[in-house]
């Protein structure tokens, strides 16, 4: 654990303001110090958005060089773990777009074209564990109802905090939440449903051998 993770949360504040002050001036302790209080934040984060370990930890330390080329912009207007949360949100939608953009390149690149699409196999959900399975499902939805999901549900950050890390009304937050929790149970209830048929199925061809 890093000194500043381990230090009491009333003496961060201060610390992290003149981290922030020295990461402004172009020194690099400011940003390890900054580092060591949210890089395992940003990290479950990025994860949570892009559904793979090693690009989220390859997206981590993207983001924080970003924030040491970007934190000249940081006014004190909003709290600084909110303009971090924007900054790493901001980028990692970016980083998964571009990913998806490439998957479908290559999807149509090497499918052939009299070849119909197949749906992946539900085997390879069934045998992952419960949380496994919530972060497939996670990662099936839009990368707007991802990303609220992860800031408010795994993240914990209030209402007015995800409206301004996203740029948007605290209605639209409250809105969207609503329709990314409504998809989320939907999949999860066809999912369920997947693995009750998938073990009849299986019980009946036992039946037959017996």
């Amino acid at each position: 654990m890093s000194e500043a993770s381990s230090t009491p949360r009333e003496n961060v504040v201060p610390l992290e303001q003149a981290a922030v002050r020295r990461c402004q001036g172009g020194e690099i302790d400011g940003l390890e110090f900054l580092y060591g209080i949210y890089a395992e934040r940003v990290f479950r984060t990025c994860l949570r958005i892009l559904g793979d370990r090693a690009a989220a930890e390859d997206q981590t330390h993207e983001v924080f060089l970003r924030l040491f080329e970007q934190i000249g912009r940081f006014d004190g207007r909003s709290s600084f773990s909110t303009w971090l949360y924007r900054l790493a949100v901001n980028h990692t939608l970016n980083r998964l777009r571009r990913r998806n953009r490439r998957s479908s390149k290559l999807r149509e690149f090497v499918r052939p074209a009299e070849a119909p699409a197949r749906e992946l196999p539900d085997r390879h959900v069934l045998r992952k564990e419960e949380a496994d399975r919530v972060q497939v499902l996670l990662s099936s939805l839009s990368p707007d109802h991802r990303t609220i999901l992860v800031l408010r549900e795994i993240e914990g950050l209030g209402y007015a905090e995800i409206a301004e890390v996203l740029g948007v009304a605290k209605g639209t937050v409250m809105s969207r939440l609503h329709r990314a929790r409504q998809e989320l149970k939907r999949r999860w209830l066809q999912e369920l449903e997947g693995i009750a048929c998938s073990t009849k199925m299986s019980k009946r061809r036992e039946a037959r051998k017996a």
